[in-house]
């Protein structure tokens, strides 16, 4: 395994990229199949927010004419901010794990802040 803070950094990225294109595609079954039950996509709206919680923070107010948080636009913006957030998340663990163990505190506290945003209110 390379030991390259560059590799952490790409690879955190990637991820962080992939999972909103994931989750997009699934969405795209759901209007397809409809022999999958409700529980099971309500478990997938929230396993969604565990790991790609940046929609949420962008959804607008209830008012009528307010933008689709799923157009390509939204979208596109929450991706590149949830391959940002992993990508430092992947900068922090490799300062933890390369040069003091302390500073893997840091990256949890970072997604635990994330996790109250979505979760406490």
């Amino acid at each position: 395994m390379a030991r390259s803070p560059l590799t952490f950094i790409a690879v955190g990225s990637c991820l962080g990229l992939a999972i909103p294109l994931l989750f997009r595609s699934l969405y795209g079954l759901q209007d397809a199949e409809s022999s999958i039950s409700a529980a099971t996509w309500a478990a997938l709206d929230y396993l969604q927010l565990m790991l790609w919680p940046m929609p949420l923070l962008m959804v607008p107010t209830e008012e009528p004419g307010a933008a689709d948080v799923y157009a390509w636009g939204p979208f596109t913006v929450a991706a590149l901010a949830n391959a940002a957030f992993y990508g430092v998340v992947a900068a922090l663990l490799w300062a933890g794990f390369m040069r003091r163990k302390a500073l893997l505190v840091v990256p949890v506290v970072l997604v635990w802040v994330v996790w109250y945003g979505v979760w406490g209110r």
